[in-house]
C-alpha cells in the first residue's frame, strides 16, 4: 500500500514539474514575440 502511495506521489510531482516547464516555455515564447 505504501509503495503505491509513493508511486502516485512521484507521478503527481513529475506532472507538476512538466506543467511548470511547459508554462515557462510559453512565457519565454511570448516575450520573444
Amino acid at each position: 500500500m505504501s509503495f503505491y502511495y509513493v508511486y502516485v506521489l512521484r507521478s503527481i510531482k513529475s506532472n507538476f514539474v512538466y506543467i511548470g516547464y511547459t508554462n515557462n516555455l510559453k512565457q519565454v515564447k511570448e516575450r520573444l514575440n
